[in-house]
């Protein structure tokens, strides 16, 4: 029997259509600075620079090919700006803000959402909650608890698949001393999140969303 020959054609059929390369740091790099710009038209064309760290979440850029980075930028005598950005579909938007604070603590995907917690504010240090949902083409508005005062709060997934959140300790993303159980989640609206505790009842915020 003759051996199989593999050519190039045949390596590329095999490859999954409409796969989507990730974007370089340099990319990454040329949008945030394009959504800094966007936002703040009178930033210094000398003096700016960006500095990013991309943030894993598992299966966030296998399933919906989005992917979270952690930005600073600092714009001369403008002082330094940091926020939690999203990539999806070729651009750079939003997600939570960091400044003071540790920014995005934790992240899971669950049925086609991306949940999160973020914690910022240099006179009031808050944790908050978020989810973002992933299936729809577009992005969609991002549903957010209120500000929690006092403890970093962190997501995790149960065996079960609910979401389990703890009070913890933050060591770096993903990864934190948890120091008591604090309950789970629920949206009464597509703009809102609750935190509820062990005992069911919900846990007000200290400051609104």
């Amino acid at each position: 029997m003759r051996p199989k020959v593999v050519t190039l054609a045949m390596l590329l059929l095999a490859l999954p259509l409409g796969a989507a390369e990730r974007p370089t740091d340099e990319r990454l790099n040329e949008l945030a600075t394009a959504y800094a710009l966007r936002i703040n038209p009178t930033l210094p064309q000398f003096g700016f620079y960006v500095i990013l760290q991309r943030l894993e979440v598992p299966e966030l850029w296998d399933r919906f090919e989005a992917e979270v980075v952690d930005i600073q930028w600092f714009a001369g005598g403008g002082g330094l700006h940091t926020y939690v950005g999203l990539y999806r579909n070729g651009q750079i938007e939003f997600l939570a803000p960091s400044i003071g604070g540790r920014g995005l603590m934790s992240a899971v995907v669950k049925n086609g959402a991306l949940y999160y917690t973020f914690s910022w504010g240099e006179l009031v240090h808050r944790s908050q909650l978020g989810r973002l949902e992933l299936t729809a083409g577009d992005r969609v508005p991002t549903a957010l608890s209120g500000g929690f005062r006092g403890e970093d709060l962190f997501l995790s997934t149960m065996p079960d698949g609910s979401l389990k959140i703890e009070a913890g300790r933050f060591e770096s993303f993903n990864r934190w001393n948890p120091v008591r159980a604090v309950g789970t989640i629920r949206q009464p609206t597509p703009a809102d999140i609750e935190l509820v505790g062990t005992d069911g009842t919900v846990i007000a915020p200290d400051y609104p969303r």
